[in-house]
């Protein structure tokens, strides 16, 4: 018999984030009051993350609920190694990110071609200025 087999089996120590790994975990199952527990203690960090990354004042409500929602959906990732508004700050910022590309990318293919003002109607009257030859877009 080996010197180290008297030792008594180590317990599993009590980790700081066991009860946040259980409320991830009720979330990843499906539970919809855990989702909605999660949710409302997230939100305003997520909405942090939104004001903070979004140009758009009128676009935060937009960009959070669709942080929110991915934060949620990644709730099965989350390990307990941290606390959980850290984790859900990474997951955030991540979404809001690549919600921004998108948006960006609506953007540009939703906006009018913007009319550039011919500079020489500031000193031309108007009727000289619809003379004046112009380069053909």
């Amino acid at each position: 018999m080996h010197a180290w087999s008297n030792l008594a089996p180590v317990m599993a120590v009590p980790s700081a984030f066991d009860a946040e790994r259980a409320l991830a975990a009720a979330v990843a199952a499906g539970d919809r009051g855990a989702s909605e527990r999660m949710a409302r203690r997230l939100l305003p960090q997520v909405r942090r993350v939104a004001r903070a990354l979004v140009t758009r004042p009128a676009d935060v409500d937009d960009a959070s609920q669709v942080a929110l929602l991915e934060v949620l959906r990644a709730a099965g990732n989350y390990r307990g190694e941290g606390p959980l508004e850290g984790w859900a700050r990474r997951i955030a910022t991540r979404a809001i990110m690549k919600w921004s590309g998108r948006q960006r990318l609506r953007d540009v293919r939703t906006e009018p071609l913007a009319t550039e003002a011919d500079p020489r109607a500031a000193w031309l009257p108007t009727a000289v200025v619809e003379a004046l030859p112009r380069v053909l877009p």
